[in-house]
């Protein structure tokens, strides 16, 4: 059963037949793009449910566009539970709720970076009604190569958690050696 605030809009074959299809043959893509953030659950699911219509739409505008699905791999969900760690896009409280949104595309495709900065846009304005929270981007499914202000965004989501981090990361490496670029400017700290 959907919860109220959804609306199909299009039928789609979610049968576990079709779905193994996808299991089977994603292991054999060895080189794919990932773009990856967590968002906290609102209780109507209103959240979750506009950031994966915005990767959706923005395909399929890019489709209309260009001729070409930027997102050509998959879309996933993946439900969490909260974690304690301050890093986590899913640090939380005891009884609240994440999911994981992924898009993937093969390596090389054309408008990819496009369609991250759109995705990136996008999901700026979708908010929990919770607390206000923004969609946090995975450590490890971003690049600044697709979307230049993946930092200042970063530290806009989840600026009192890395305050909790920052002058342990600084103390464990005062020099920056093992530090990029993109991590000194995501905890404002010397490269």
């Amino acid at each position: 059963m959907q919860p109220p605030s959804f609306q199909l809009k299009a039928e789609y074959n979610t049968s576990r037949a079709s779905s193994q299809h996808f299991v089977r043959y994603i292991e054999h893509i060895t080189h794919a793009n990932d773009y990856s953030f967590a968002l906290k659950v609102d209780d109507d699911y209103t959240n979750i449910y506009d950031a994966w219509w915005a990767l959706i739409d923005i395909n399929n505008e890019m489709f209309r566009d260009t001729g070409s699905y930027p997102m050509n791999l998959y879309a996933a969900i993946r439900w969490l539970g909260h974690s304690d760690c301050p890093l986590s896009g899913a640090y939380g409280q005891e009884g609240d709720r994440f999911v994981l949104i992924e898009a993937s595309s093969a390596h090389g495709t054309p408008g990819w970076g496009e369609f991250c900065r759109r995705v990136l846009a996008k999901f700026a304005t979708i908010k929990t009604k919770k607390d206000g929270s923004l969609p946090k981007p995975h450590w490890g499914k971003v690049n600044k190569d697709w979307t230049p202000n993946i930092a200042a965004y970063t530290r806009q989501a989840m600026g009192p958690q890395l305050e909790r981090v920052k002058e342990a990361v600084f103390k464990t490496d005062p020099t920056g050696m093992f530090r990029n670029q993109y991590l000194s400017e995501v905890f404002e700290l010397p490269y």
